[in-house]
This record gives structure tokens, sequence and C-alpha cells, in this order.
């Protein structure tokens, strides 16, 4: 479990260097509508959390003039996955993911080397670990995976 300080510093941090993209309404009156916070105006803004707040009980404040500028800030769920992977996800499941994209990207017309597989399974599947495609690797089809070369093609 992380410090709620450090959680926010962390946030901050990973929003500053755009792996995650925030959205969130501005204050001034201009628009009730979610649009991107700019990154120019980051390093100014600190996350602020005030629970009897009518207006913004979750917001963006500007550390120079100490006024809020946003108000409910929003993250892409596809960016927290990304960016903050479950721990512990069963061998089992994510296994089973990995077979199931190497059923996907490989065909007996167009196989991939094991290799290629591999690696294409490391980066393409969330929380893909090596032990995880090993197992999956043993479980695909004889047919789909290509031959080592000089013993000619594998049996079908």
């Amino acid at each position: 479990m992380m410090d709620p300080n450090r959680a926010l510093d962390d946030l901050h941090g990973k929003i500053h260097s755009r792996r995650v993209q925030m959205t969130a309404i501005r204050c001034d009156g201009s628009s009730d509508e979610q649009t991107p916070v700019p990154p120019v105006e980051l390093n100014d803004l600190t996350f602020r959390f005030i629970p009897g707040n009518a207006v913004a009980p979750v917001g963006l404040w500007s550390r120079s003039r100490g006024v809020l500028v946003w108000r409910s800030p929003q993250f892409l769920r596809a960016n927290g996955l990304r960016v903050w992977p479950a721990r512990n996800k069963k061998t089992a499941t994510v296994s089973g993911a990995i077979l199931r994209h190497l059923r996907k990207i490989m065909s007996r017309e167009a196989p991939i080397t094991k290799s290629e597989a591999q690696r294409r399974c490391l980066t393409e599947v969330p929380n893909a670990y090596l032990g995880a495609f090993k197992k999956a690797w043993a479980e695909l089809e004889p047919s789909c995976k290509r031959g080592r070369g000089k013993h000619g093609p594998r049996g079908r």
C-alpha cells in the first residue's frame, strides 16, 4: 500500500510526463464539459481533496494563486491499467489470454517463430510474463508453430 501523498505525487508525475491523460472541468465558467488539462498548466497545479465542498470535493488548485482552477478530474481506465498493472494475476488467467492472442496472431498458413511470438505476446498482452507465455506455448497446437528450418516443416 502506498502512502496517499506519495500516490498523489506519483499520479501528478505520470500526468506531467503524459503517460496518463487527464480531463477536467475548468472552473472559470466557460464550459461544463470535460476537456484535457494542458500539460503547460500542470507545473502550477496540485490535487486537493475537500470532502465538504459542494462545487469540487476533488480538484486541481493553483499553487501560485491559491484558487480552484479545475474540478472533477477524470482519467482513462486504459491508461491506469497500463501504467499501474494489477499485482498478482493468476498464471492460468494470463496464460489463457496469451494462448488466445497466439491463436489470433498465428495460423497454419503464416506461422511465426517462438521468439517473435514471445516478443509480441509480452508487449501486446496485458500482465504477460515469461512463465505464462511458456505455459501457453506448450498448449498451442503444433501445426501453428513454425519449424526450426533445417529439419523441414512440422508434421500436420
